[in-house]
C-alpha cells in the first residue's frame, strides 16, 4: 500500500513507496545548564505549532510508477499546498495530530466548552463538552473513491448520539454519507460508522449530533472497512515536496522492465501547524 499525496479528488498514488520513510515532529528542546548545575529546557508547543517533515525515498522504481510524481514535483498540479496521507495514517488516523486532540484552532465553530475526560487505555484525555448542534471534526480529509472509510470517536451522552460520515466532493459540496445512532452512553462509548465514498466524492468529515450535551474525544478517520484501535493524528492537509533527487539505474530501450531508478524528496508542512 502506497502513500497518496495531492489535491482534493486528485491524489496522486505512490505505488511502490514502501523503502523508506521517517518524520520528524517539531524542534528538539533548549537546555540551558545554570551555574548552580541545574538544567532548564524550554519545549516548543506539542500542539498547533510542530510542523512536521517527511524525508522518503523509494529504489528501484519503474518510470511508470514515478511519472505522476515527478510531474507533481516540477508543478503539473500547481504548486500545493497539498494533502499528505502514508501508509500508516490510512490505517491509524487520517487527521491531523491537532483535529484528533481537539485543539481548539482545528474545529469548526459552535457552542463548546474545551475539559478532559478519561477515555479507556489512554486515561484522562482532551476533549470537548459539545453544548448544541452538530460537532464536524476533520473537513478536508482526503478520501479515495470506492475505498471504505471509517470514523469513529469516543462520546459520554445521557441520550442518543448520531455519528455520521459526511462525504463532500472538493468544492464542499454534498456527495453522500452514512450514520449510525447509539444507544444512550452515560458512562461513555466508542461510537463509528462506515461509508464508501463516490465517485464524486473528495473528502469526508466526523459528524456528531445528539439531544443534549456530548462530551467528545479520541476522533479519528480511517480508510477501513471498520474502526481501528484509537491513535493520534498522523493526516497531513497542507504539504510541499522539495528538494527531488533522482539516481538513474538502467535506461535501457529494450522494454519497460530494464528501466530503474531511484529517488528521494522532502515532504514539508506548511501553514499555522499540525
Amino acid at each position: 500500500m502506497g502513500a497518496f499525496i495531492g489535491s482534493l479528488g486528485n491524489l496522486i498514488e505512490l505505488t511502490q513507496w514502501a523503502e523508506s520513510q521517517s518524520v520528524k515532529t517539531g524542534q528538539d528542546p533548549t537546555f540551558f545548564t545554570g551555574l548552580d548545575g541545574s538544567r532548564t529546557a524550554f519545549v516548543q508547543p506539542r500542539i498547533g505549532q510542530s510542523l512536521r517533515e517527511w524525508e522518503v525515498s523509494m529504489t528501484k522504481a519503474r518510470p511508470r510508477h514515478a511519472a505522476a510524481f515527478q510531474a507533481l514535483c516540477v508543478g503539473a498540479y500547481g504548486e500545493g499546498p497539498f494533502a499528505f496521507c502514508d501508509p500508516l495514517a490510512q490505517v491509524t488516523n487520517l487527521l491531523t495530530p491537532r483535529q484528533s486532540l481537539l485543539d481548539p484552532g482545528s474545529l469548526s465553530r459552535g457552542s463548546a466548552a474545551y475539559t478532559r475526560t478519561q477515555v479507556p487505555g489512554f486515561g484522562d484525555m482532551p476533549s470537548i463538552l459539545n453544548l448544541s448542534g452538530t460537532r464536524r471534526i476533520g473537513t478536508g480529509t482526503p478520501v479515495r473513491p470506492g475505498r471504505p472509510v471509517t470514523v469513529s470517536a469516543w462520546v459520554v451522552c445521557p441520550d442518543p448520539v448520531t455519528v455520521t460520515a459526511q462525504c463532500l466532493n472538493a468544492f464542499g459540496g454534498w456527495t453522500g454519507n452514512a450514520k449510525a445512532t447509539s444507544a444512550a452512553v452515560p458512562t461513555g462509548a466508542w461510537v463509528h460508522v462506515t461509508v464508501v465514498p463516490n465517485a464524486d466524492s473528495a473528502q469526508v468529515d466526523l459528524r456528531i449530533d445528539a439531544a443534549s450535551t456530548v462530551t467528545i474525544a479520541c476522533p479519528a478517520i480511517t480508510w477501513t472497512p471498520g474502526p481501528m484501535p484509537w491513535s493520534p493524528g498522523r493526516g497531513a492537509t497542507q504539504v510541499v515536496v522539495h528538494s527531488l533527487q533522482e539516481h538513474i539505474e538502467q535506461a535501457s530501450p529494450w522494454g519497460d522492465g530494464r528501466q530503474r531508478l531511484s529517488y528521494s524528496a522532502t515532504v514539508t508542512e506548511v501553514g499555522s501547524g499540525a
